[in-house]
């Protein structure tokens, strides 16, 4: 596999080439979202119903204080959102057959609808655009796949950690 073309970034500082990065994987997601829900005709939804319906769709069920730890939100963030979807019909709400004081809330049918329809929508369209790469570029962006995962977990390890970045990894790395 050959190098990118340019790779100017790599040479700037690590500083630079953290802020581009950050930079271009949000306008890659804005882009991926807003093209996908355009392209299956999905209504807008703000991002923390997206996150609240998908980890219901993904885990099934779950109660206000589960959920709440599965997104890493208040409570009280969770309730407020909860609310509003509720509202929408996009979610359910019932007391847990379990425990009487605890409320279980699940995505409506049609909010489990519209997850599927825009994931399926979103695979196709990164695909396409995919395919309309050149192919070391397309095996470039498969091949930082790995990399990226890391750079993931290693980004959830500092939010856990609830430390400055830099204290963090220089903890982790030692």
């Amino acid at each position: 596999m050959s190098e990118p073309e340019d790779l100017a970034i790599v040479g700037r500082g690590l500083s630079d080439g953290a802020r581009e990065l950050a930079v271009t994987i949000i306008a890659l997601q804005r882009s991926i979202v807003r093209s996908a829900r355009t392209m299956a005709s999905l209504p807008p939804l703000p991002t923390a119903q997206a996150e609240v319906i998908g980890k219901l769709v993904a885990k099934g069920p779950l109660t206000f204080v589960a959920l709440a730890s599965e997104l890493g939100l208040a409570r009280p963030t969770i309730s407020n959102l909860v609310k509003v979807m509720v509202a929408e019909g996009l979610l359910t709400r019932r007391p847990s057959e379990s425990d009487g004081r605890a409320v279980i809330l699940d995505a409506t049918p049609a909010a489990v609808e519209m997850t599927t329809t825009f994931l399926r929508q979103r695979d196709d369209l990164v695909a396409v655009a995919l395919e309309g790469l050149s192919e070391p570029d397309r095996r470039w962006a498969l091949a930082v796949l790995p990399s990226l995962r890391q750079l993931t977990e290693k980004l959830e390890q500092v939010t856990v950690s609830q430390q400055s970045p830099a204290a963090y990894l220089t903890e982790v790395e030692e």
